[in-house]
């Protein structure tokens, strides 16, 4: 098992001013001519950072909490030493993306008629992978047995949500 990325958000203690952020970072743009959030990428390694008006900003594309935290972290450290005095009220995780590969019992065709009608799609003419929905969390089986799961909030939830999916497909 693998985790190859995490989504959480930076829950400050106040609302952002988005505009005066985005001439502290200079690179900081905003997309699609809104002004409604500010997209930034934190130097030298590239880090993804998106800010909200409403006192949050989101940072993606970690493999671990510690990066997660040490990121959110240098965001305050900056901002503050240009005179945004904010403070960080919580961070919570979103998404965790796992990367896992499974002995497949079968084929994908016949999987598929195992598993619930209503919570599965296979399409191999449109995505060459089976996607299941289940758990409050999104499967991505493929035929070699790399199994891909997004969807999940909580790391002590990871192995229930593997072995429960493989319990359902053999």
């Amino acid at each position: 098992m693998k985790i190859v990325s995490i989504l959480a958000h930076v829950i400050l203690d106040k609302a952002l001013n988005l505009e005066q952020i985005s001439k502290v970072f200079e690179n900081a743009t905003f997309p699609l001519k809104t002004k409604g959030w500010l997209k930034y990428r934190l130097p030298p390694e590239n880090y993804y950072i998106a800010f909200y008006k409403s006192g949050k900003f989101s940072v993606s594309g970690q493999k671990n909490c510690n990066e997660v935290y040490s990121i959110a972290n240098r965001v305050i450290k900056c901002l503050n030493e240009k005179g945004i005095e904010l403070k960080i009220v919580k961070i919570k995780i979103i998404n965790i993306v796992v990367l896992n590969e499974i002995s497949l019992p079968s084929n994908l065709e016949n999987i598929l008629q195992k598993l619930d009608f209503y919570k599965v799609s296979y399409e191999p003419e449109q995505f060459p992978g089976l996607i299941y929905k289940d758990f409050g969390a999104t499967f991505l089986l493929f035929s070699n047995g790399k199994l891909i799961i997004t969807g999940i909030k909580d790391f002590k939830n990871i192995p229930n949500f593997i072995s429960s999916f493989y319990n359902l497909i053999k």
